[in-house]
């Protein structure tokens, strides 16, 4: 886990780069949209991408500390809210739509029928899933197959998210859910922050009494395994 102050000192970094990070993206959005000189187009066109990736940094680790809050905050007793699982895993497909169709995955979907309710806050668990599924389609070649299956099974539900892509080397999956690890590989790191990803996912899952696990074969497939509490 990351030592609070560490977390708090992360937060206060990034809430200050919020304020220029706005100004840099609002004013290369202007530019963008009012010339046309090819040059100019090709570097600011570099640093809106760089500018919102630094900002979609900031925003994990301010997300991150949302959820640390709310897990200090937690008691026993505390009634622990619930969604429906296929509305969250439309909103997170709706939400990467631009990517999907960047990526063109062999996207399969297979989810209980019918009402499927997990427990667990809806907008920690859509970033969660919104990180798995990125992952699967920005570190993986074009038109990879990519599965998302969730099987019900008594009062738990297995959720799992996996391809059929490069996969991860075996030394780095014991460190995959470490606080700011990250796999070294070439390719499109576009989307890639700091190495929060995966951790904020292992939190999200411990904070609602779930569990996570990863396998991965290197050039074969990767999956995601995450069993939860249900609601009937």
């Amino acid at each position: 886990m990351l030592d609070g102050a560490v977390l708090r000192a992360l937060s206060d970094v990034a809430i200050e780069l919020r304020g220029p990070l706005s100004v840099i993206l609002g004013h290369s959005e202007n530019v963008l949209q009012t010339t046309d000189d090819d040059d100019v187009l090709r570097s600011v066109t570099a640093i809106e991408r760089s500018g919102k990736r630094m900002d979609r940094i900031a925003s994990d680790i301010l997300t991150l500390g949302a959820l640390e809050h709310e897990i200090a905050q937690r008691t026993p007793t505390a009634p622990i809210p619930s969604f429906q699982l296929r509305e969250c895993i439309n909103d997170v497909l709706d939400k990467l739509a631009p990517l999907i169709r960047d990526r063109r995955p062999a996207l399969s979907i297979q989810l209980p029928s019918g009402s499927c309710r997990v427990h667990g806050d809806y907008y920690f668990w859509f970033l969660a899933f919104q990180h798995l599924l990125e992952n699967a389609l920005g570190d993986n070649p074009r038109s990879t197959e990519i599965a998302i299956r969730a099987e019900r099974r008594g009062s738990t539900i297995t959720i799992e998210i996996a391809d059929k892509g490069i996969g991860i080397p075996p030394n780095d999956l014991p460190h995959i859910f470490d606080p700011f690890y990250r796999v070294q590989r070439s390719g499109n790191n576009a989307h890639r922050g700091v190495g929060l990803g995966l951790y904020f996912v292992q939190r999200v899952t411990a904070c609602f009494g779930g569990k996570i696990s990863v396998s991965s074969i290197p050039s074969m497939r990767t999956a995601f395994n995450i069993v939860l509490n249900t609601e009937n």
